[in-house]
């Protein structure tokens, strides 16, 4: 996984740098969120890591939200999911 980001697009202006990761997982483990937590120690304090999956349960694991993917995307893209 590369992992960078543009000063010249900072998309999310005084805000943390974004993590997301999905997962097709109905019951999202600590072991899910394993590579993103350790991501989030090597980029620093700075940093907010999401895990989007199919468990419909909110949880975080170490520094990871996880968060039911549908509500995720609305959340973090400001998408609505059409049915």
């Amino acid at each position: 996984m590369i992992i960078y980001q543009r000063q010249e697009l900072n998309e999310r202006p005084a805000q943390p740098l974004l993590l997301v990761e999905i997962k097709n997982t109905t019951h999202v483990k600590e072991e899910n969120c394993k590579n993103l937590n350790k991501i989030g120690q090597e980029l620093g304090e700075n940093i907010e890591l999401i895990l989007l999956s199919q468990d419909k349960v909110r949880k975080k694991i170490g520094k990871v939200k996880c968060i039911p993917w549908q509500a995720g995307i609305q959340e973090v893209f400001g998408l609505k999911i059409l049915s």
